[in-house]
């Protein structure tokens, strides 16, 4: 009984504490250090509190030991990779972590009743179910930007004449941004810095060119980035800018961690129903 209330409390937690993170991601695109801090330091606690209890009833520990731990090490390898190629934030790559000490050890809520997939659950660290749910959610970001520039582009078709580009970037600037305009841009970006970036600037021998930038740099030289962007755009008088919005990750990370505790890795579940 106690076991199965320290990982409601473990659950609790974890799910409070990310709604949190998450509800400063939507505003901000900014999360203070404690939610991560609180979430490690209060994961180490009840799962040593757990692993106390199985000493205590002379149960076998090292299975909870190894998935706990085996956790916390793929999200550490998750974090150094979203480190190393630039493509996850900082907030993200620590988010990872600290969901993966606090995340219960136990199999999904409603887990399918299928033994192959009951292996597959219990030797793949949860961490992964909630990166990969995470991910697969995301996808409906570029489909709804594709849906509201085609709808958009009837009423100000002049922000869509995207002149000498192949058709491969039209499509894609129609999946990862949307055209803006340029007034009071700078003002907007002295007020929410990291809700959206660039994706033009201007180079003073060809003039505004399209950018696909994948790595994030530094906050500073981001931010520096792209005042000199808002800048040049009242300079030369641009009416429009084509921006990419800034994806509130842990929004999705918290539905991500909401589905894995529920259900589990939403790829292995589609993949039980339609093989």
């Amino acid at each position: 009984m106690l076991e199965s209330s320290l990982t409601l409390i473990l659950f609790s937690i974890a799910f409070f504490l990310l709604f949190l993170g998450a509800y400063q991601d939507w505003k901000t695109r900014e999360i203070v250090d404690w939610i991560w801090i609180a979430m490690i330091g209060s994961g180490c606690i009840l799962h040593i509190l757990q692993i106390i209890l199985l000493l205590m009833n002379n149960l076998d520990i090292q299975s909870y030991l190894f998935t706990w731990l085996s956790n916390i090490s793929i999200a550490l390898i998750l974090a150094a990779f979203l480190t190393f190629s630039g493509l996850g934030g900082e907030a993200d790559r620590i988010a990872f972590i600290a969901i993966s000490f606090v995340s219960p050890v136990q199999q999904p809520l409603f887990s399918i009743t299928d033994p192959k997939y009951d292996v597959i659950f219990s030797i793949t660290p949860k961490i992964l179910g909630t990166f990969f749910n995470a991910y697969l959610l995301a996808i409906s970001v570029p489909i709804a930007l594709l849906c509201y520039n085609l709808i958009r582009r009837n009423t100000i078709r002049e922000f869509y004449i995207i002149s000498n580009q192949s058709f491969i970037v039209k499509i894609v600037l129609f999946f990862i941004g949307y055209p803006r305009s340029t007034q009071r841009i700078s003002e907007v970006i002295e007020k929410k810095p990291w809700h959206f970036d660039f994706l033009e600037t201007y180079d003073d021998v060809s003039g505004w060119k399209y950018i696909f930038q994948m790595r994030l740099e530094t906050p500073e030289a981001d931010l520096s980035r792209k005042k000199e962007i808002a800048k040049k755009t009242q300079i030369h008088n641009k009416e429009s800018i084509w921006v990419q919005p800034s994806l509130p990750f842990i929004v999705f990370l918290l539905l991500g961690f909401l589905l894995e505790t529920l259900l589990g890795n939403v790829i292995f579940v589609l993949t039980a129903y339609f093989a």
